[in-house]
């Protein structure tokens, strides 16, 4: 599909904003926000309305501008002053840099991983034009944030819309292919195959992250960030305690022996020369007090110990929420007690972290706070704080604390809280939606549904498959868009819903238009074929030619680079809905009526192929006559007998292209037979595992092949494979002709 935009009608006011998703746009103004994805071609637009969603064709006046931004774009983190002891970090990570390799720099909770990143960021080498022309972008990540969101984030820091805009997954690949920019991800929790899909869709950038554990291997650079040397260590203390003259010897070996005790762990040794630093303590009495107390619990419970309550509420309210950053109203709100006095005292003492306006525990106290305080009082104060303000607020406030809120969620449900979790995720998902984090919008709905289930409120149910089906629809997922939106029409239905029901009926309805000619994505044919797609390719061409006209004037039909974008993202429903294929295949020796069958399903369940043909042959009298003659074509070869049963010559027939090559391509006497057995094949195998020998048939023939892909239609009893012509002038068809007979010559 192009594209879809999504309108919120909700009963407070909210202020006017635009957004756009996918090629997705979403605007809106007192009560309404909007959604809108498209592939340049067209745009639609996605309405969320108190029964759901529901998709319209958006006008072409209305496509979003987008735009590239300025480069080098600069979106850095602050410096971090006078970093001490990485210089040898700091020297891999630069060699890294100019070889263009990824970089990992792992190591335990606190060790001074995030401020290494930052520093990278403002290195003479980052900065370089000659490295990176694009700039540097850094990001801090929510926790287990999806790669397919963050993504989103990569395409808004290298495009400008003049609205709100979500590209599709293959307009963010791309728009990004040539891109060279160095992107830095704090706070990653990347696994390896998120790396490698981050990799695919920026080939030209070179990433740098952050992990408590290595999973880079191979080529790549991980950098294992450890503890301080005791020089370093000394450096850091005398920086902190701001010590002008030199330590004395018995000063060194106390530093050394804090360093040694506490492995050089920076944050730590800060944390505890905290009593030197208000002079109650000499290093000496740090030194003895962390030799006698080996485990980090006991030495955290130290530090704890002489705050006053105020101080230790705030902490365990940031504890209660898993250490996620909160602003500072919100931290007190939860805590019941402090002041925003007691917050900054707190940060002097290295056991609370500040970004911007957000607060959040320093990340070497959760376990221990955790063990030590009872959390449940300040996570139930959590709870009822940001439902009550989920309720009333806007969609990007919801959205900016999506971290914390998906953290509530999953507590809530581990508690089986069911109604928080209907009250707090209805408003949380439409934020979502209109911001385009749309993994996170399912895992959300996956939520809500359970709990409605739950409390066996079908309403709710229905509401969850209606908006999961609208996503689906919105990500050209048809076939589960059907089944899910089939399923909340039979449960509204039931209900007596006809509000819903009738919402849920209109997207089953919706059409989606005919895509304009992609002659300019036609891609060079390779000189030579791969011996492994040699015979598949020989099986196939008379079957590409009998069928051309479906891809000529069916929807489904996409650009070159979107086949292997969406056979990815389908991969899980079709691995599921091929089993009852597969059954069939296994016990069928009649392939070519199935598919034969297939083709003429396919054919009735297109009722709207002669309008899209009448649309066609307005863009270009001459494409409409030669998808008419290849549709009597089709019609032929259908009723055509079975070549291994009937032994008849093969007739020929014009479908627009020059007469001699047409009939090269017409001798199917011998393989009509193996064509659609390859046909049948090419639908069934390996699609059980990862797709990967399947891929690789794309990746070898898509030279001439510029749309290969399985039709998700019903049953998927077979698939459809099919040559897209140019719809320009005869020699242009001619010329494509001969390139593909080539192509297919033993």
């Amino acid at each position: 599909m192009d594209g879809i935009a999504m309108t919120q009608h909700n009963s407070q006011p909210q202020p006017s904003r635009q957004y756009l998703i996918g090629d997705i746009q979403i605007s809106g103004n007192n009560n309404e926000s909007n959604f809108v994805q498209g592939d340049n071609n067209h745009f639609f637009k996605y309405e969320i309305t108190p029964q759901g969603g529901v998709v319209n064709i958006l006008p072409p006046e209305q496509a979003p501008r987008i735009t590239a931004r300025p480069a080098p774009i600069r979106l850095r983190p602050r410096a971090f002053s006078k970093l001490l002891g990485r210089e040898k970090e700091i020297a891999q990570g630069v060699t890294a840099f100019k070889a263009s390799q990824t970089i990992e720099l792992y190591g335990s909770v606190g060790i001074g991983k995030s401020v290494l990143l930052r520093q990278l960021a403002h290195h003479g080498t980052a900065e370089s034009l000659q490295h990176f022309p694009d700039g540097v972008i850094y990001f801090h990540l929510l926790r287990e944030e999806p790669v397919e969101d963050l993504q989103q984030k990569l395409f808004e820091a290298f495009y400008d819309s003049d609205r709100p805009f979500k590209p599709s997954a293959v307009r963010v690949r791309h728009d990004l292919q040539n891109k060279r920019a160095l992107i830095l991800l704090d706070n990653a929790k990347l696994s390896r195959k998120d790396i490698e899909k981050l990799g695919e869709t920026a080939p030209n950038c070179v990433f740098a992250f952050t992990s408590l554990e290595r999973s880079l291997w191979g080529e790549e650079q991980p950098i294992q960030v450890s503890g301080l040397s005791s020089n370093a260590a000394l450096d850091l203390i005398g920086q902190e305690l701001k010590r002008s003259q030199s330590f004395t010897d018995q000063e060194q070996a106390a530093v050394t022996a804090i360093c040694s005790s506490l492995n050089g762990h920076p944050l730590e040794i800060l944390q505890q020369i905290v009593g030197v630093r208000e002079s109650k303590e000499s290093l000496a009495d740090v030194a003895r007090r962390v030799q006698r107390n080996p485990s980090q619990k006991a030495r955290i419970e130290h530090l704890l110990k002489p705050l006053d309550q105020q101080k230790r509420s705030i902490l365990a309210a940031l504890a209660a929420l898993g250490g996620i950053a909160i602003s500072a109203k919100q931290a007190l709100a939860i805590a019941d007690e402090g002041t925003a006095s007691d917050l900054g005292d707190l940060e002097k003492m290295h056991l609370v972290q500040q970004e911007d306006s957000h607060y959040s525990l320093s990340t070497n106290l959760l376990s221990s706070i955790e063990q030590i305080e009872n959390l449940t009082p300040y996570i139930e104060r959590a709870v009822f704080f940001v439902t009550k303000w989920a309720q009333n607020t806007t969609p990007e406030k919801l959205q900016q604390e999506s971290e914390a809120i998906s953290y509530l969620l999953q507590w809530l449900i581990k508690q089986g809280r069911w109604s928080d979790v209907l009250l707090l995720g209805k408003p949380f998902e439409s934020a979502l939606a209109l911001s385009g984090q749309w993994e996170l919008q399912a895992q959300v709905l996956q939520r809500y549904a359970q709990a409605a289930e739950n409390l066996g409120d079908n309403s709710a149910v229905a509401w969850a498959l209606h908006q999961l089906g609208v996503r689906s629809l919105g990500l050209g997922k048809t076939s589960r868009a059907q089944n899910l939106l089939n399923k909340a029409f039979k449960l509204r239905q039931e209900l007596g819903d006809l509000r819903g029901a009738e919402l849920t009926q209109r997207c089953l309805n919706f059409k989606f238009p005919t895509v304009p000619p992609i002659t300019d994505f036609l891609v060079p044919i390779p000189p030579q074929p791969s011996p492994s797609t040699d015979l598949l390719s020989k099986a196939l061409v008379p079957a590409l030619v009998g069928v051309t006209v479906l891809s000529l004037l069916s929807y489904e039909l996409f650009k070159s680079h979107q086949e292997t974008a969406n056979l990815q993202r389908e991969n899980q429903e079709l691995r599921e809905e091929t089993v009852p294929l597969k059954e069939k295949a296994s016990t069928s020796s009649s392939h070519e009526s199935e598919l034969m069958l297939t083709i003429e399903k396919i054919t009735k369940e297109r009722g709207s192929l002669q309008k899209e043909r009448d649309d066609a042959s307005k863009r270009a009298a001459e494409s409409d006559k030669r998808a008419k003659n290849a549709e009597q074509n089709m019609e032929a070869l259908k009723k055509r007998p079975d070549p291994s049963v009937h032994n008849e010559e093969p007739k020929q027939s014009n479908i627009g292209i020059n007469n001699q090559l047409f009939t090269k391509y017409m001798n199917v006497n011998s393989c009509l037979s193996r064509a659609n057995q390859a046909v049948m094949q090419v639908a069934t195998r390996d699609i059980r595992s990862d797709n990967s020998s399947f891929s690789g048939t794309v990746d070898s023939s898509k030279s001439i092949l510029v749309n290969i892909r399985c039709l998700s239609v019903m049953d998927h009893s077979a698939a459809v494979i099919s040559v897209v012509f140019s719809e320009g002038d005869e020699s242009t068809a001619d010329s494509i002709a001969s390139k593909v007979y080539q192509y297919f010559q033993e």
